[in-house]
């Protein structure tokens, strides 16, 4: 989403123009820095926790919230694939195509992002319900009157 939002859409721009589309080496490095730390950050707090607190189990329809957003954000490069093709110009002063950064968004989305949420909800299908858990079903009420 990098090329298309600072091209195209004109939301930041780098000075120094890079060879994916304007978008310079040094921003990947930053991402993966970033991602890095969050997760980093996760795991050390995770381990701090392990055995202090009972393990919540939740659904599978709950965990896969989180997956199906990713497959959605995935899924919303592909209509502006139908947008014409128009010349951009990167703050660097290099031109480039609409169409092209818009296809290359939408293969990476396709490769990358689509896979990984199928595997997520493929995991999440074979997970076993938590223990107490029924289905709710449509002959009796969901809740308890108090009368």
């Amino acid at each position: 989403m990098d090329p298309a939002n600072a091209t195209i859409g004109r939301a930041w721009a780098w000075f120094e123009s890079g060879g994916y589309f304007g978008v310079p080496l040094s921003n990947f490095f930053g991402w993966f820095l970033t991602t890095w730390l969050f997760f980093q950050g996760f795991a050390l707090f995770a381990y701090r926790e392990r055995g202090r607190r009972r393990s919540i189990r939740r659904s599978p329809a709950f965990l896969a919230v989180p997956v199906l957003l990713y497959a959605a954000s995935a899924l919303c490069h592909l209509p502006p694939l139908l947008d014409p093709d128009t010349a951009v110009v990167d703050a660097g002063g290099r031109l480039w195509s609409s169409a092209d950064i818009r296809e290359t968004a939408a293969i990476m989305a396709l490769f990358t992002m689509l896979p990984v949420a199928l595997v997520a909800l493929m995991r999440l299908a074979a997970m076993p319900a938590p223990p107490g858990a029924e289905p709710v079903r449509a002959d009796r009420p969901t809740h308890r009157s108090t009368s």
